[in-house]
């Protein structure tokens, strides 16, 4: 039996090698293959209780893609504390709740906090590390100092202006706001920052609103995609006339062929 762990923080970066690599065992990779999936069993380990923040598209994955993968087993709030790599074993912090006594007055059960330390063995572990602000943020005035935002830069989700120093700027994953660290995100604040920036250099105030705009392309399996676009509101998809919750094999051959060039031609030299 081969035994796969993945653990995470950016999660969703982690459920395209999770997907994809129960769908290749299935031999429905590009080198195709037999079925050798029944000697294979897979745990995803993430902090939280849900796959995606976004109801449309955790619904999609609960109902339709971690049951079309019978040997994915997700385990809820399981935080990577140390790994021993000689004798290949995982060890995770669980915290979970038992129901303790009832109050009539409230109607409704004490809940009891439980912490228990987990040893999961492994044959491969795929781990995306946590994510920190970089320190010359984090440990000057420039970050958030308390909160979930904590070290990050300290500035308006809307304009990305600093909070305090009306001269500073953020841009990509360094902001502290509530969405937005992705590559399609940063896209999306080039054009907020470089309008704010000059309405500052010209005595005005910053009108220009970033929206929130992120962007998860989730490979669900070899072949389609669910292009995850959401916002401070909700769903944002570029193209509303299509479910944005369904996997497509549009969405593949986008990523496959136009992404790239796109990325090269396009968008690092300031022309979408």
């Amino acid at each position: 039996m081969y035994t796969t762990r993945y653990t995470h923080k950016m999660w969703w970066s982690t459920t395209k090698i999770l997907y994809l690599s129960d769908d290749y065992l299935r031999g429905n990779g590009p080198d195709g293959g037999a079925d050798v999936s029944k000697n294979a069993s897979f745990s995803f380990c993430k902090k939280g209780t849900t796959l995606f923040g976004i109801p449309e598209y955790n619904k999609t994955l609960v109902d339709e893609v971690t049951p079309m993968y019978g040997n994915i087993e997700d385990k809820w709030n399981h935080v990577l504390r140390k790994i021993d790599p000689e004798n290949k074993i995982a060890t995770f912090e669980h915290t979970y709740q038992t129901k303790g006594e009832y109050d009539a007055d409230l109607e409704e059960y004490d809940m009891i906090d439980h912490t228990e330390m987990v040893e999961m063995k492994y044959d491969f572990i795929h781990v995306v590390p946590p994510m920190r602000p970089v320190k010359s943020v984090a440990e000057s005035l420039l970050g958030w100092q308390k909160g979930n935002a904590k070290g990050w830069l300290a500035c308006d989700l809307n304009t990305l202006q600093h909070i305090k120093y009306k001269n500073v700027f953020g841009i990509g994953d360094i902001l502290g706001i509530p969405k937005g660290k992705t590559g399609g995100s940063a896209r999306h604040h080039g054009p907020i920052l470089v309008e704010n920036l000059v309405s500052v250099l010209e005595g005005k105030e910053p009108k220009a609103k970033f929206d929130g705009y992120t962007v998860c392309p989730l490979k669900t399996e070899y072949g389609k995609i669910m292009l995850a676009e959401f916002n401070y509101d909700g769903l944002a998809p570029s193209f509303p006339v299509l479910d944005p919750s369904r996997p497509r094999w549009m969405w593949w051959a986008f990523d496959l062929y136009m992404l790239k060039p796109m990325y090269w031609y396009l968008m690092m030299r300031g022309l979408m």
